[in-house]
């Protein structure tokens, strides 16, 4: 009797084993079936094609990105033939819905893994706003912080839809963007926008709103970039012969490109007189992420030195020929006294009125960590970056005495704060008050250029054929599409998964 219950046991303990085993290979297969389904999603995602087609049924020719992707794999792949063929019809995890789940679990694998390297670092919230092919507003957010290499990053967090336009409206959306993907608050030690009203009120505008409410070190930077543009716009307001120079070359710009005839005969004609274009990129300059708001200050300076001398050499220039009468009265001096003179005036007017800071002590302090600057690691000029950083001013000033001996013979071949930052890599533990003052002037930008980036995939992304796409899913689809450098863990991705969809038809846990 005791030999055939013992029997008994080991047939029921076999045939435990049996099914744990067949459990475990189906789980792993249907896991292996959907992280190749999840890699397929994130290649269509980061090269910005539809995933979907307009009929996906088997009689369809043409049944969307996605899936002709896995037919085309299927030859060569057994196991993407098994998604395709083996799976019930209810039960493939292709559907929209499905898609849209999974892309949202990559998005924010992303979202969590920036969240996670900003975590108890200072960083500087960005944000924009344009209307996508629907003609709905998308706020645009960016992340901007400096790492423990010194490098600095501006990362995309998403687009969210505007009901709304009032401030109130605007910062309880980048307030709850923000606490959505547990991002500290209280170390924003800075806001770039551009000038719009609404976005840099002093008493109403968001930048005001969100120093109020939630973080009281977030100082208003207007966008560099935005400015220079302004103090285009406003030269052409104050100097007729700009306005009216640049309305002409408008009309011979529509002349020319709105017959193919005329563009073929311009062309010709620039190659004939191989015509070659002399452009001063500074306005560049301030589109890079590594641009930082000292050096900014440093460019603006020095484009306004260049502007103030080719006044001066001119005017000596000119001097040189009043005894010859004739020369007097020449075009050349008529065009100099009315029109390059004022025009040179207004832009010096307009450069020292656009960049002149509110915040200025700060500012002034920003820009004392420069190499360049004349007050440069002069303790008395740090002390408003140092306030606003919360670093310990006792203990930053015992530091800055050691490292301004320690790198003596290397200032004069600094050129930015990162240089600097370079030189103290191998002893930053020796002076941490330091470091953090140097990353936190690193860490304010001048513009927000990668704002404008976000929305130029986000019209490559949603286009006039695409032009259904719901918000989340246009989010999710350019987060994907610009944040490229972030490996994706497809194990994650699949527990993610599994774990929404634990009653699902798939073991997939």
């Amino acid at each position: 009797m005791m030999n055939i219950r013992s029997d008994y046991n080991q047939i029921i303990t076999s045939v435990i084993n049996l099914l744990d085993k067949s459990r475990a290979e189906l789980i792993k297969e249907n896991r292996a079936k959907l992280m190749k389904i999840c890699s397929t999603v994130l290649l269509c995602a980061r090269q910005m094609i539809a995933l979907r087609g307009h009929e996906e049924n088997g009689e369809s020719r043409n049944r969307g990105n996605l899936i002709e992707l896995l037919h085309w794999a299927a030859s060569t792949d057994s196991l993407v033939d098994k998604i395709l063929n083996d799976s019930d019809s209810n039960a493939t995890y292709l559907s929209p819905t499905i898609q849209n789940e999974i892309l949202k679990i990559l998005a924010d694998q992303i979202r969590r893994k920036i969240s996670n390297e900003i975590k108890n670092r200072p960083f500087v919230l960005m944000a924009d706003e344009s209307k996508d092919i629907s003609s709905k507003e998308q706020l645009s957010v960016v992340l901007r912080y400096v790492d423990a290499e010194n490098q600095i990053h501006e990362h995309f967090m998403g687009f969210t839809k505007l009901d709304q336009f009032d401030a109130k409206a605007l910062y309880e959306k980048l307030y709850e963007l923000l606490m959505k993907h547990d991002i500290s608050i209280q170390d924003c030690i800075g806001q770039c926008y551009d000038g719009a009203s609404v976005m840099s009120g002093r008493h109403a505008g968001v930048q005001t709103l969100m120093r109020q409410n939630y973080m009281p070190r977030g100082v208003y930077i207007h966008c560099f970039a935005h400015r220079l543009n302004l103090v285009i716009c406003d030269v052409c307001i104050v100097v007729s012969y700009v306005d009216e120079f640049m309305g002409i070359l408008s009309k011979i710009h529509q002349y020319f490109t709105s017959s193919s005839v005329n563009n073929e005969h311009f062309r010709h004609a620039q190659l004939s007189l191989q015509l070659s274009v002399s452009a001063n990129n500074s306005s560049l300059f301030f589109e890079a992420v590594s641009m930082d708001y000292a050096s900014a200050k440093v460019l603006i300076q020095s484009i306004i030195n260049q502007i103030q001398y080719s006044v001066i050499f001119t005017t000596t220039i000119g001097q040189k020929d009043w005894g010859n009468q004739k020369s007097f009265h020449s075009n050349e001096n008529k065009f100099r006294d009315e029109l390059f003179y004022s025009l040179i005036d207004s832009i010096l007017i307009e450069l020292n009125n656009r960049f002149s800071d509110d915040n200025i002590l700060l500012f002034s302090s920003v820009s004392a960590v420069h190499p360049s600057n004349q007050q440069f690691l002069e303790i008395e000029f740090l002390k408003p970056l140092a306030s606003h950083l919360l670093v310990d001013f006792k203990l930053l000033e015992n530091e800055l005495n050691i490292v301004k001996h320690f790198i003596r013979e290397k200032i004069a071949s600094m050129k930015t704060i990162q240089d600097l930052l370079t030189e103290l890599k191998p002893v930053n533990e020796a002076f941490p008050a330091t470091i953090s003052l140097l990353r936190g002037a690193l860490c304010l930008p001048v513009s927000s250029t990668t704002c404008e980036r976000s929305f130029s995939r986000m019209k490559l992304i949603k286009t006039y054929c695409r032009n259904s796409m719901g918000d989340e899913c246009l989010s999710d689809l350019t987060l994907l599409a610009v944040e490229r450098d972030f490996d994706i863990d497809l194990e994650e991705t699949a527990d993610i998964f599994s774990k929404s969809h634990k009653n699902g038809r798939i073991l997939l846990s």
